[in-house]
């Protein structure tokens, strides 16, 4: 039977510029073991390498404040919230300035490709993630995130020695059913097989039919191992990357007593954050 230990270790918050394979090499170089998994964030990762935008460059417009009216406020605080959204994210969804999320959806449009799937998302649309970042940043997701996996575990190899596997992951919850032993539905895209994108329809369906939920695998490197493992390596580190500060924006203002659009660089700072796990594997 396959165990599986998880080593957490608190690091500083990730900000724009940070190299994150040495920081990586600085918190766990000593404790990486050959086929250990590291398991990143996205978003950390994301931040890192500056693939982050300021969404209050874009304008409120009527018609944009209409459609986000009917898409926010309408259709999921009034008609399906109580379905589908837990309450924090009930709180941001029914709570946030509506202009706010207009310019959000504005920021969408302009990355995703399957349009009306990724629109119709009350959050996280193709990926996009707006919690524990400061002022109005949002990420913007990479679509060819599957190289930077393969460049990390090259570095590691380089400086180590090690013969790692790398794998990055997002909270935005893919979907397994149990009739299917290597395909999961996806709400956002993945570089890994079997991991299918169908938008806000998995959304949909998948929470209905009562699938097992998971983290998504945003990309992946290494030695090749059934989905099912990967997928409970990435419930479990998800799990152990948890902040100090769970919730919505609204409890973080709350925390620091600002606005949640004033929140800063620092004052992230002050949270402890595990952006990075090690998983090993005992058999």
């Amino acid at each position: 039977m396959i165990k599986l230990k998880v080593f957490r270790k608190r690091m500083k918050y990730i900000c724009p510029g940070v190299n994150i394979v040495d920081e990586i090499l600085k918190i766990y170089g000593k404790l990486i073991r050959n086929n250990d998994f590291i398991v990143i964030s996205e978003k950390a990762f994301l931040c890192s390498t500056f693939n982050i935008f300021d969404e209050s460059l874009f304008k409120c417009d009527l018609f944009s404040k209409f459609i986000t009216y009917l898409i926010e406020r309408v259709l999921w605080c009034l008609l399906l919230s109580r379905i589908c959204l837990s309450k924090s994210f009930k709180d941001v969804v029914c709570s946030v300035d509506l202009c706010d999320l207009t310019k959000h959806k504005k920021y969408t449009i302009s990355i995703c490709k399957i349009m009306m799937l990724d629109l119709l998302k009350p959050f996280s649309e193709c990926g996009i993630d707006v919690t524990n970042l400061p002022y109005t940043y949002a990420t913007k997701p990479i679509k060819d995130i599957d190289k930077y996996v393969q460049f990390i575990r090259f570095e590691v190899f380089k400086k180590l020695k090690k013969i790692v596997n790398v794998m990055i992951i997002d909270s935005d919850v893919s979907y397994k059913p149990k009739i299917f032993k290597n395909v999961v539905f996806s709400s956002r895209f993945s570089k890994v097989k079997g991991i299918l994108n169908f938008g806000v329809l998995t959304y949909f369906i998948c929470r209905c039919l009562g699938f097992r939920c998971y983290p998504t695998i945003v990309a992946y490197s290494g030695l090749q191992y059934p989905l099912p493992l990967l997928l409970k390596i990435a419930k479990l580190s998800m799990k152990y990357m948890k902040s100090d500060q769970e919730g919505s924006i609204f409890d973080l203002a709350k925390k620091f007593q600002v606005d949640y659009k004033r929140i800063t660089w620092s004052m992230l700072s002050e949270i402890s954050h595990y952006p990075v796990v090690i998983v090993r594997i005992f058999r």
